[in-house]
């Protein structure tokens, strides 16, 4: 249900997917400062992170999305749009809780990354180092790209023990590749939350 919204959230905001440019995009981030961010997220217990520790992690500018007077449910950095139409973005999906006598407390779901290449090589080495950065174990990560449509679940050790889990989707688009990477964290603790 989550992945259904937040698709929907990426093609409302940004209409539609255009073709990728030979080489890094103009205006896309650089995959190595995605691959740097993710592996701060990773060694995180999501139930910790904020819309503001989003902010100090991930590169600027990152807006607020389906926001009410005091939270926003989710937040997305654009990198590429061109005519209205999507090459590069992240959105970052909250959990919300509003206890009856305290303040609203909000924490990290999920994280989607739009990326586009101009090669299915490209996208798919791209892909490898996204999931690396996230903890996918080696076994799994060299699997990416044997097709389109890959989920993956892997139990994870450390400071933030949990599950995680990732969905990735390869897309042709024109004469380019996209890349859909949705990702997030359960703690051992917050199971059910999440």
């Amino acid at each position: 249900m989550r992945l259904a919204l937040e698709v929907l959230i990426i093609g409302m905001i940004c209409g539609g997917v255009a073709r990728a440019a030979p080489g890094r995009p103009a205006g896309c981030t650089d995959p190595r400062v995605i691959v740097a961010s993710l592996e701060k997220l990773r060694s995180i217990d999501w139930s910790e992170v904020t819309p503001t520790r989003v902010q100090e992690i991930w590169t600027p500018p990152i807006r607020g999305l389906e926001c009410t007077e005091q939270a926003c449910s989710s937040m997305v950095r654009e990198g590429r749009i061109i005519n209205g139409e999507i090459e590069c973005a992240d959105v970052f999906a909250f959990d919300t809780e509003s206890p009856h006598d305290g303040p609203v407390r909000q924490y990290l779901h999920s994280v989607t990354i739009h990326y586009t290449a101009a090669r299915r090589p490209e996208i798919v080495s791209i892909a490898k180092s996204f999931a690396a950065a996230v903890g996918l174990p080696a076994a799994q990560t060299k699997d990416i790209g044997a097709s389109d449509v890959q989920p993956f679940q892997w139990k994870r050790a450390g400071p933030a023990e949990g599950t995680s889990v990732l969905d990735l989707r390869l897309t042709r688009i024109g004469a380019g590749w996209s890349l859909f990477f949705d990702y997030l964290q359960r703690s051992g603790d917050s199971a059910g939350r999440h």
